[in-house]
């Protein structure tokens, strides 16, 4: 198996190697072992947050989704002085205007 499947950093493709994992298998799996879905990842990103607020009472009070967080992520790429082309492939935009619906601050 190599090191890392196509577009993975070294880390992950470490992870795998050392886990064994078989490179057809879903990085993420879900309980049935097939892909995650977007509810499901919406799910346990809600799971997360509320125990996380038990920590951090204000996390109760914002809105935190997978949505925010690709947000977040595509802003702080754009501040850390990454271009907005390695931005939309990083988000898998085909177009790259389509990022800028993301970098819009």
């Amino acid at each position: 198996m190599p090191l890392a499947r196509a577009g993975e950093s070294r880390l992950v493709g470490a992870w795998l190697t050392a886990h064994d994992v078989d490179e057809s298998a879903p990085l993420f799996p879900a309980r049935h072992g097939g892909p995650i879905t977007r509810d499901g990842l919406e799910r346990r990103l809600a799971r997360h947050i509320a125990t996380a607020a038990a920590a951090c009472p204000s996390l109760s009070t914002k809105q935190v989704t997978m949505h925010v967080l690709r947000h977040t992520a595509a802003m702080r790429l754009l501040h850390a002085g990454v271009d907005s082309t390695v931005t939309a492939l990083w988000l898998g935009h085909e177009p790259v205007e389509t990022t800028q619906v993301y970098l819009h601050a």
